[in-house]
């Protein structure tokens, strides 16, 4: 079905998350920014509740799934990813933030995508699960803060956390393709991930889609830039088109060729949000990708090369005034 059609519909019927979440005593929200506010507190909901009795685990899955329903209105309500991924961050509940970035980016991509095994909603219900074996590493119960300091240390419970989730997967009765997809998503077809035992002609392609915006998402949102063993450090943006041409080089044999240049046309060279300084010293925020030219935005000036503001909004499409070009990204400063 066309965006529009989707956008249509999702202004004017009510979301069956909706009803789920009355069930839950959860407000109900009436717009987007609502809406992804709203996937939150019911993805918290869904991981306390996950780690309960099986006697209290009731209507986990189809929560789950009616949360990523949601975040794929929103996509489709959107157009572009990008417009959702804007650093709208995370502090604390990270786990949280990353399963849902995660969820989006993987709708997008298996969007159009002909011959899955899975839908469209058991891939994002599997990317709101794919890390949730990390609810079950400490004593004490639920804890998504100490997501970051998992992955950073190599700790054992890195790796153990598929295995877990595959468990909670199952204990809530998801459909057979979200356990693969869970049990899969650190896969990689060179051999790098895990299980070393996925053989390339076993490595689903609904998995691969989990798997890239699982890679992705931490690129984008940087979750894992301290490690430097990780995605290439230019990835955040710092060297802009050679920063994603050094992390296509680093994941090139990892994936399917075409699901990554798919995954790679999605987010731009230069994602929406970022800031950047022109060869004529000003400095701009992207605010629209060129599909066709992703090297050449359409950016906002914030300060001109004089070092002004503009009196009034002024708009660069870098793609028809060739005399311009980026030169740099510059960082914004990190949320806290």
């Amino acid at each position: 079905m066309e965006k529009t059609a989707n956008a249509s519909r999702y202004e004017e019927q009510p979301s069956r998350i909706y009803e789920i979440c009355r069930q839950f005593g959860i407000v109900v929200p009436n717009n987007r920014t609502a809406v992804l506010e709203q996937a939150r507190a019911c993805l918290v909901t869904v991981f306390k509740k996950i780690l309960l009795p099986a006697s209290e685990q009731y209507m986990i899955w189809p929560m789950i799934k009616s949360i990523a329903s949601d975040l794929e209105g929103i996509i489709a309500a959107d157009a572009t990813v990008l417009k959702i991924l804007h650093r709208y961050r995370v502090g604390e509940e990270k786990l949280v933030w990353h399963s849902i970035y995660t969820a989006i980016l993987a709708m997008d991509l298996a969007e159009n995508e002909e011959n899955l095994s899975c839908s469209v909603y058991e891939i994002g219900g599997a990317a709101l699960l794919h890390d949730a074996g990390f609810l079950i590493k400490t004593t004490n119960g639920f804890d998504t803060n100490g997501f970051d300091n998992i992955t950073r240390q190599k700790s054992p419970e890195f790796r153990e956390h598929v295995g877990k989730g595959i468990e909670l997967a199952r204990r809530i009765e998801a459909p057979d393709a979200v356990v693969t997809m869970i049990a899969q998503h650190q896969g990689r077809l060179d051999g790098r991930g895990f299980p070393k035992d996925l053989s390339p002609s076993k490595f689903e392609r609904c998995s691969q889609i989990l798997a890239i915006a699982d890679v992705f998402e931490h690129i984008m949102i940087d979750l894992s830039m301290e490690k430097k063993e990780a995605v290439p450090k230019d990835a955040t943006g710092d060297t802009g088109k050679n920063g994603i041409a050094n992390v296509f080089r680093e994941y090139r044999q990892a994936f399917d060729i075409d699901l990554l240049k798919k995954m790679i046309a999605l987010i731009g060279f230069y994602p929406v949000g970022s800031i950047v300084e022109l060869n004529n010293r000003a400095i701009c925020e992207v605010v629209k990708q060129n599909c066709d030219f992703p090297i050449r935005p359409v950016v906002k000036v914030i300060l001109n090369g004089g070092g002004n503001h503009p009196k009034a909004d002024q708009l660069i499409d870098l793609q028809q005034v060739k005399i311009l070009s980026i030169l740099r990204n510059i960082a914004r400063p990190k949320t806290t």
